[in-house]
């Protein structure tokens, strides 16, 4: 008796973070960032902190300039390191925030192959264009990882 009680809550809790996910998205495409994001931390509460609800609730408080911290609840979640759409958001966070260093320690420290193959190994059918647009930008990072000239322009802009 007590194992289908149980899941009865568990049901009963899927379909309140269900409803909940609802919500943020409503709000969201209202532009109530404010109130998305008081309901994105519900879900992210609720759902145990499950990736696609935490970085649903950094890109509300991206939405609403809060840049630091977007970029402190993606990396507190280590989120860069499997999620491609949480890696770009905290690279936006970073620059927006004009935090230059650590956006070039986020760059150097992922392991791109990893991030690749995580998202190979998700999507693999239904999206196989992203992982087509995820090796071109894998290409772009590495060039610009090697671009003396870049990595010398950031330096000298960051210190203006």
């Amino acid at each position: 008796m007590s194992h289908n009680s149980a899941n009865a809550e568990e049901n009963e809790e899927d379909s309140i973070v269900l409803l909940y996910r609802k919500l943020v998205k409503r709000f969201c495409d209202m532009r109530r960032y404010q109130t998305a994001l008081f309901w994105a931390e519900s879900v992210a509460i609720l759902s145990r902190s499950e990736p696609k609800d935490v970085y649903c609730m950094a890109n509300c408080m991206f939405l609403l300039k809060q840049y630091n911290p977007a970029a402190y609840t993606i990396h507190m979640h280590k989120l860069e390191n499997v999620d491609l759409n949480s890696y770009n958001l905290l690279l936006e966070c970073l620059y927006k925030a004009k935090n230059f260093d650590k956006a070039i320690v986020v760059i150097n420290s992922v392991d791109i192959e990893l991030l690749s193959s995580s998202l190979t190994h998700q999507w693999t059918v239904t999206f196989n264009h992203c992982r087509i647009r995820f090796v071109a930008m894998k290409e772009a990072i590495e060039a610009l990882r090697q671009n003396e000239e870049f990595m010398h322009w950031l330096q000298n802009w960051k210190r203006m």
